[in-house]
């Protein structure tokens, strides 16, 4: 029955998206490929978001919304007459048919590929995978209305949250954690492949390099190729499942594959790429219609969604569109044009408020957020100039990119080029604007530009493989090969280097866990990023992993993680420490005993066992006691 939940999940959020843009369609502002992929994107965005805040707002479970909502938007859908002729040519049905084998085979090895004793990741799902998985836990199992952070129970949790809070809902609608994973990651893969390409047909009007605008994109990686040369390796290494060739000191190649490995990591970025496509597809569209007031909801709308997708494909389309209105303000020379802008920018604002303000409170709260710096950027071993490191982590597809940019600065070859020269120019800024404590997240500011520099690239690289002259043509596909090699080397390579990240045990404790505990209750435990409390159980941990909260600005944690010293050691005074933070739950299994002085016979005496086994014990250190003692 979960299939046909499922199922009618999407089928409804597609009908809500659809019935926001048909009118789009009607007008001729939409093409079919684009209402129907865009329907799709805005459908589930709107979908998740309503059931959270819903969910927030009134204590009714999740499901229930999830439920009403589906009849609501399948019930509208059905009252409306809409005509609609579907056809596809061979070439992007097959375009399709070849992404979605590619996101299939690489999620489906990297996101809990389960062995004969672990749940498995690749080495760039390793580390981030358990927070995700904490978050989607909690939302589904946890009952996290208002959200607390699942790995520091003190703090309201500021992150960009719809794509676990998508799989959170398909969690609850039976598809299992590892398919709650795997089947909206893939569908978000398919909407960003279709988002680019359709982006990039606006743009250029050139079906064949708005197909290689794509490859460009998801296949970057620079000189990473060379790898086996460099190192003095032998030509099997090309197709070992050791190699990494997003990594080569040398030449400081260190940014991620985009494809197989910063996406396979950053699951919000699979929702925030085609958000940022549409969102700034939509804002061209209002440069061109500003008289038009469905497209000036729609496009402020979609906007504000952003920062609920993408915290950094918000900031990046906030930029763009400070230079939009500056530029199309002097070009009219009228301040009408000003107030139009600002009315754009506070529906925006209406849209994205209830999320963008903790998060700017948060970040102004902090001196690890925003700050000017011209070295720390970017974070390679070795020194090397700026330059010398987009050449040689993106190689030709950056080269030419700048080539067609410098062009458009002189010359109108596109309509539109401000929209173009602004995302290029944000790359750069990079270079002497570090957004979060860690360094290396400006990765995620640099991926949206890049894809305007795709798009350039990719026109350049077509016209060079269309000239009639051969040396011209050879040369077209020579450039084309480098740009994407290395990219495919890694796509293949990268999620065969599995490691184990959680045994497949631990399902079955989690499931005991939540049995015997309530969704609002933290438990005490290590700090180890695989906790299974918080992934797998969907319970709250009073202090988790280190580096995933230091990453989010929390680093006032001392007097916390004293407190943890003294609980574990039942030190005078212990007692009265878990009172005030709230604990309900000792937990002590192998990560415990490692990393604590564990005065386990006194926590005995003074606390019920209520778990005992797996080599785990749990103690309840509140009266309340479940009806059920493992």
């Amino acid at each position: 029955m979960s299939f046909v939940y499922i199922s009618i999940y999407f089928l409804s959020s597609f009908c809500l998206g659809f019935t926001v843009l048909f009118k789009l369609f009607k007008q001729k502002h939409l093409n079919t490929k684009e209402l129907l992929f865009f329907s799709m994107l805005t459908g589930i965005l709107i979908n998740a978001l309503l059931s959270f805040y819903l969910s927030h707002i009134f204590s009714i479970k999740m499901s229930t919304w999830i439920t009403l909502l589906s009849g609501i938007s399948l019930y509208l859908f059905t009252f409306k007459n809409y005509k609609l002729k579907i056809s596809f040519d061979k070439g992007y049905i097959l375009f399709n048919i070849f992404w979605l084998i590619c996101f299939g085979l690489v999620i489906s090895q990297t996101h809990l590929k389960s062995g004969e004793s672990y749940l498995s990741g690749s080495p760039s799902t390793s580390g981030d995978l358990p927070f995700h998985l904490g978050l989607i836990s909690n939302f589904a199992y946890g009952d996290n209305f208002p959200p607390i952070n699942p790995i520091a129970s003190f703090k309201t949790i500021n992150y960009h949250f719809v794509a676990d809070f998508v799989s959170a809902q398909l969690l609850v609608l039976g598809s299992g954690l590892r398919y709650s994973l795997i089947i909206p990651s893939t569908i978000f893969g398919l909407l960003l492949v279709n988002s680019l390409y359709l982006l990039a047909f606006k743009i250029l009007n050139n079906n064949r390099a708005s197909y290689l605008s794509v490859f460009l994109f998801l296949f970057n990686g620079g000189l990473g190729f060379t790898k086996p040369i460099l190192d003095e390796l032998p030509l099997s290494t090309y197709i070992n499942a050791t190699t990494r060739f997003s990594y080569l000191p040398q030449l400081g190649v260190g940014y991620a594959g985009i494809f197989a490995e910063m996406l396979m990591a950053q699951r919000t970025l699979l929702v925030g790429v085609p958000l940022w496509i549409f969102a700034t597809y939509l804002l061209i569209l209002l440069i061109n219609n500003k008289t038009n007031l469905r497209i000036f909801a729609i496009s402020a709308f979609i906007a504000g969604l952003l920062p609920y997708a993408n915290i950094y494909a918000f900031l990046v389309f906030a930029l763009a569109l400070l230079f939009v209105v500056v530029s199309e303000t002097i070009k009219a020379k009228k301040i009408s044009e000003l107030f139009f802008w600002i009315k754009y920018g506070l529906l925006i604002f209406i849209v994205s408020g209830a999320f963008i303000l903790p998060v700017i409170f948060t970040s102004l709260g902090s001196k690890s957020f925003i700050r000017f710096s011209f070295s720390e950027w970017p974070p390679v071993d070795g020194t090397y100039n700026k330059l010398f490191f987009y050449l040689t982590n993106f190689g030709i597809p950056f080269l030419f990119g700048s080539i067609i940019s410098v062009m458009l600065f002189f010359k109108k070859i596109f309509k539109n080029r401000n929209i173009i020269l602004v995302n290029v120019f944000i790359i750069f800024l990079a270079n002497i604007i570090i957004f979060q404590p860690y360094v290396w997240d400006n990765s995620r500011f640099v991926l949206y530009p890049y894809i305007m520099i795709s798009i350039l690239a990719s026109y350049l690289i077509i016209k060079l493989i269309e000239s009639k002259i051969i040396v011209v043509k050879i040369l077209g596909y020579c450039f084309l090969f480098l740009s994407v090699v290395t990219g495919i080397l890694i796509s293949i390579n990268d999620p065969r280097m599995l490691g184990g990240i959680f045994k497949r045990n631990d399902l079955i404790i989690a499931e005991e866990i939540r049995e015997i505990s309530r969704p609002n209750e933290i438990f005490l435990t290590a700090r180890n990023s695989n906790n299974i409390i918080t992934a797998l159980s969907g319970r709250k941990i009073f202090l988790g992993f280190g580096g995933y909260l230091w990453t989010h600005g929390i680093t006032d944690t001392t007097d916390k993680e004293m407190a943890i010293l003294a609980i574990f050691d039942a030190r005078d005074g212990y007692k009265e420490l878990i009172k005030k933070f709230g604990i309900n739950y000792i937990y002590i299994s192998g990560w415990e005993r490692r990393e604590y002085l564990i005065n386990e016979e006194k926590l005995r005496f003074d606390y019920p066992v209520v778990y005992d086994k797996n080599g785990i014990l749990i103690l309840k250190t509140a009266t309340n006691l479940p009806s059920q003692i493992y």
